[in-house]
């Protein structure tokens, strides 16, 4: 009988404790906030150290608003390890609230969280959190009244893009590089190329695997234009070609991120592939050789076609730099580059393949490469940032 009454005695015991030490449920709160009214201690009289956040007008019960200065009232007076336990737990028993954080009151939490680890020594502890905090708030400047601590390890730390998107509009300068000349209409004729005209759309995704590299692929439409002219005594012809070209560059930048992270100035370089995709032009054969040997009146010739079946594929190389102006996540930037082509625009091998030009102009298009100088504005956002400790962390 004693033994029951013992076992019976030490379960009720047992469950007491349990009571005690459950902070998971409604009404639980941590024991070592009982007794924070410690005189010499400036807290306030009514404070009582209860955690359980709601509404309910239940005189234990505070809100969000009041358990958040709580905590600042713990710091100051300097009780370091119980207001980064009362921060710890709030943040716990968010959910169990009936009013829910803001962004303010989220942000004041973690900076003293911080601020107290700083002030207990845990030093590494406080450089993962603050690294966290960093990513979290890329934007966030120290504002009055923060702790000295979080102040201090916060001027240690500063973040940089991770992954970015990029998009560009572009007025292109065609360099025309002619390789090959395959014919002239007439013997006593020249030829020269003129009103010469292009256009680009790019969209870029950007990855940061360093601090001041960035590394980006993405996809380009160009549209070019020119018309080649041929003169003589008995000849004036006039071919006008449009092209839309296809690329895919891939290019390293180095970024010279200055330390307000206003502007940022950058240098350049890449390759990209590109395929000739669409091809049409239209010819006017003012007057036909052909026409003026067999005695007849010139007339006027004009037509259309498309080159269906080139889809040269090139690749060509370029440099450039450009500077951003930064606003948050937002840059508007300008830049200036220059691509050396290294094929020609369509297969030298494939001269003949438009028998419609060649039968009825005996004309064969010019193997040719297309430089160009590009003056580009665009807009780029950034995604996701990462945090860097300036000096190292000296462990």
């Amino acid at each position: 009988m004693k033994g029951i009454v013992l076992i019976a005695v030490l379960l009720t015991m047992s469950l007491g404790v349990f009571a005690q030490a459950d902070t998971s449920g409604r009404g639980g709160y941590v024991p070592i906030f009982d007794n924070l009214t410690t005189p010499g201690v400036p807290l306030p009289d009514d404070y009582n150290g209860k955690l359980r956040l709601t509404d309910s007008g239940d005189s234990t019960e505070v809100s969000i608003d009041e358990a958040v200065q709580n905590i600042k009232i713990l710091y100051d007076a300097g009780r370091f390890n119980e207001a980064l336990w009362y921060a710890y737990y709030v943040r716990t028993r968010k959910n169990d609230a009936k009013d829910k954080f803001s962004k303010l009151q989220t942000e004041t939490l973690r900076k003293y969280s911080l601020a107290s680890f700083v002030e207990m020594g845990y030093n590494r502890m406080a450089d993962s959190l603050i690294v966290l905090f960093c990513n979290r708030n890329p934007f966030y400047k120290v504002k009055d009244g923060d702790p000295d601590a979080f102040v201090k390890l916060k001027e240690k730390f500063y973040s940089r893009p991770w992954l970015s998107i990029r998009a560009s509009i572009s007025k292109i300068y065609p360099v025309i590089a002619i390789d090959t000349v395959y014919g002239l209409r007439a013997s006593d004729g020249s030829f020269n190329y003129g009103s010469i005209k292009s256009r680009s759309d790019q969209f870029d995704v950007i990855f940061y695997p360093h601090r001041n590299i960035a590394l980006s692929a993405g996809c380009a439409r160009s549209i070019l234009e020119y018309s080649r002219q041929e003169t003589g005594e008995n000849v004036f012809f006039r071919y006008k070609e449009n092209d839309q070209i296809l690329s895919f560059p891939v290019e390293l930048a180095y970024c010279f991120f200055t330390r307000r992270n206003i502007v940022t100035p950058e240098i350049y370089a890449g390759a990209k592939i590109s395929t000739l995709s669409h091809s049409e032009y239209e010819v006017a054969d003012l007057i036909r050789t052909k026409d003026v040997l067999n005695g007849n009146l010139p007339d006027t010739a004009r037509y259309t076609g498309t080159h269906s079946k080139e889809k040269k594929i090139f690749a060509s190389i370029f440099a450039g730099a450009r500077i951003s102006y930064n606003y948050r996540r937002f840059s508007v930037f300008v830049g200036f580059d220059y691509t050396q082509a290294l094929g020609e625009l369509r297969d030298p091998q494939r001269k003949y393949s438009d028998t419609k030009l060649l039968v009825s102009s005996q004309y064969t298009p010019d193997a040719i490469k297309v430089s160009q100088m590009a003056m580009t504005v665009g807009l780029k956002v950034s995604l996701f940032y990462k945090t860097y400790a300036k000096y190292g962390y000296g462990y």
